[in-house]
């Protein structure tokens, strides 16, 4: 803890630098857990994008339909 104290106030400044004390039973453990820390940013989003919904590929959305009544001619 004191390590990590001491990493906190050297780079309190730096808004590119997080300081993080992380425990478990195993590495492997880690990187499920905090996955962040250890894959680089594509392997994240691939990650992220295999999670999410899928989205059609040309944005399209849905949309309602039109409810109405019809005219009659006359």
């Amino acid at each position: 803890m004191a390590r990590r104290f001491e990493e906190e106030t050297r780079h309190k400044d730096d808004p590119d630098v997080e300081v993080v004390l992380l425990t478990a039973t195993s590495r492997d453990a880690l990187t499920r857990t905090h996955a962040r820390y250890f894959k680089t940013v594509p392997e994240l989003a691939a990650a992220l994008a295999a999670a999410l919904p899928i989205v059609p590929k040309n944005g399209a959305r849905r949309t309602k339909a039109k409810v109405g009544m019809r005219r009659q001619k006359g």
